[in-house]
């Protein structure tokens, strides 16, 4: 029946797409109340890598199969220009595995978004927008600039992404 060959359909991995999340940082510039940095011992601080390091793992991945690749940090736009880097390397190679950026949205310029829609690739955000209300969204963010205006620009910066036809 459908149902079952569903369910198998859904635990049979070889037919699903293989997908690696990169955590590109530690860092970020919000401090959220509920930030676990992704299970690091909060004592413990990674040795960041290089640009060459994390492309080098990328392309293995990639000969590997793997084709979804999901860029996270703490904030992985702190190095965005490392993005355009290793998205401009994939491009020169041929390689265009799908990239997802998974980001608080405060740090994206036109300058960024114009250098993604360079890549040949897949390119979409997952926005970590912890509330549409803005004073619920102050309460949990806590910018580490205190900007009190990030609400609006991080909207702001959703807009323009959407103008330019990536995915979010």
């Amino acid at each position: 029946d459908i149902i079952s060959k569903r369910i198998e359909k859904f635990f049979d991995k070889s037919k699903r797409k293989k997908e690696w999340r990169i955590s590109l940082t530690e860092n970020c510039n919000y401090r959220c109340f509920f930030c676990h940095e992704e299970g690091l011992d909060m004592e413990k601080r990674r040795k960041p890598k290089t640009t060459e390091e994390i492309y080098s793992v990328i392309k293995k991945g990639v000969e590997l199969g793997y084709s979804d690749i999901t860029f996270t940090g703490g904030e992985p736009l702190i190095r965005k220009n490392d993005i355009v880097w290793i998205l401009n390397k994939l491009n020169e190679e041929c390689l265009f595995p799908d990239i997802t950026i998974v980001t608080n949205g405060y740090l994206v310029d036109d300058e960024f978004l114009d250098e993604l829609c360079k890549y040949r690739g897949y390119v979409k955000f997952n926005f970590s927008m912890h509330s549409v209300n803005k004073d619920e969204y102050y309460k949990i963010v806590n910018p580490v600039n205190g900007d009190k205006n990030s609400f609006d620009k991080i909207v702001a910066n959703i807009d323009k992404i959407v103008k330019k036809g990536i995915v979010i």
